[in-house]
Formats: structure tokens, sequence, C-alpha cells
């Protein structure tokens, strides 16, 4: 009975801790930079934001044309994904530098995925936050999911409220 009490508490807390945008709300909340837009390509699907960090974000984007299999973007510069103007528009910070630390071509194991990982650095040293995108085929659609966060526990705890929101909607 202490585990249920305790399952519920945390995802009550979860639940109130961030807030859904779908597609048809305004994605305006999540995205604050045009030059996001640009650089993810399709439309915004859908996403979560923490309500009192708006720092701490994830959305999905999804192609409306039907791609083949081996047609998800080259990584060849990995730079091109880095949502740094979306991370200083959330913080208000200025002048941020992004850096790859992670490139995984096979992110997921029951499909082709790419896996990106950013760091957002001021001043050389400071680490600000975070980027995750994971970019896949899915039902034939170009797919981007992306996950920006002021540290790792951020996005581990993002993550699974994320994941879990995804199949409550289907």
């Amino acid at each position: 009975m202490d585990n249920d009490t305790i399952y519920k508490k945390t995802s009550t807390y979860l639940n109130s801790k961030y807030k859904l945008i779908g597609k048809k709300g305004n994605s305006g909340e999540i995205i604050l930079s045009e030059n996001t837009n640009q650089k993810i390509g399709g439309n915004f699907n859908f996403g979560i934001i923490e309500t009192n960090k708006p720092q701490n974000k994830a959305f999905v984007f999804l192609s409306d044309q039907k791609i083949k299999f081996d047609s998800l973007p080259k990584l060849d510069n990995p730079t091109d994904f880095s949502l740094v103007n979306e991370f200083e528009k959330s913080t208000s910070e200025k002048n941020l530098k992004s850096v790859l630390i992670e490139k995984d071509e096979n992110a997921l194991t029951n499909t082709k995925a790419y896996k990106l990982v950013f760091a957002f650095i001021k001043n050389q040293k400071d680490t600000l936050g975070f980027q995750n995108t994971y970019q896949l085929i899915a039902n034939n659609r170009f797919c981007s999911i992306n996950y920006i966060n002021e540290s790792r526990e951020n996005y581990i705890e993002m993550e699974k409220e994320f994941e879990g929101l995804a199949l409550r909607i289907k």
C-alpha cells in the first residue's frame, strides 16, 4: 500500500509539474524561436513544458509527407540541428555556444534513429543546458523528438513523463 501511495503522489506531482500542448494548442508556449521551425522541418505535433521552468521542454515535429526509410537527414554537419537559439530565448541568455557531446547513428534498437546531444555553454566553461534530439522515421514520416533541459536530471525525468504522455495520447 505504501508503494501505491508513493506512486500516486509522484504521478500527480509530475502531471501538475508539466503542461501538455497539443497540435491545436499554442505551440508558441514551447517554440520561442522562429529559427527552431526552420531547423527541424515538418510541423509541430505536440510537446510538454515545465510550468515553472520554461527552459525544460520537449516537443515533436512530424512531416506531412511520406518519405523513404533511408531519407533521414544526414549528420555530416550535426551543428545544423542545434537549437541553441531556442534555449537562449527560454532563458534570456545571450551568446551561448553549442557543443556536440554525443552522436549516435543507431540510437534505438527497434528502428533506425539518430541521436544528437548538445551542451549549451557560456564563457567556454559554464554549461547552462542540454539538447537531446532523436530523428527517426515513424509511419513513413520524418519525426524529430527534441528535449531541451537545464540538466541531465531534468532530461531523464522529462523523458519518462513525455513518453508516458505520448502513450496516453494514442
